[in-house]
């Protein structure tokens, strides 16, 4: 009898749901990839909708993934982590400052500052941290 893969959301690699997380350790592709390739899905309009409502549905349908059923994957940035502690909104800046051993205030000020120069395109680049970087461990 065959061995069957079965499709979870994940408990560790997880932004929102964990759905990208299963994803990831059923195609056996890092997960932060495929975040990407789905938020640059996400931007047009028709498949932006069908991609909401089918990792609504994911969400809703898939069930968690057993304790000790997930396979880790290596971090696209190294040792570069979002951090648990030092967040303002989902520890970006955070791990940007304990990484290179910086004031995490003049971090946020000056994120601040040029995110409304330039219009806001550094929150979309927030954001994408977000999806990419893994949070720290306990």
């Amino acid at each position: 009898m065959l061995d069957q893969k079965k499709f979870f959301r994940t408990r560790q690699d997880r932004i929102l749901a964990g759905v990208m997380g299963g994803l990831g350790n059923y195609f056996n592709i890092n997960p932060a990839i495929l975040r990407i390739a789905v938020a640059l899905l996400a931007i047009y309009y028709p498949v932006g909708g069908v991609l909401l409502l089918a990792y609504i549905a994911a969400w809703i349908l898939l069930p968690e993934a057993p304790m000790g059923g997930e396979k880790t994957f290596p971090p696209l940035f190294g040792d570069l982590r979002r951090s648990r502690t030092e967040r303002m909104i989902a520890g970006v800046c955070g791990g940007i400052s304990r990484y290179y051993r910086m004031d995490v205030n003049i971090l946020r000020i000056v994120f601040a500052v040029i995110t409304l120069m330039s219009g806001g395109i550094l929150a979309a680049v927030y954001l994408i941290l977000w999806m990419l970087l893994p949070q720290e461990n306990l």
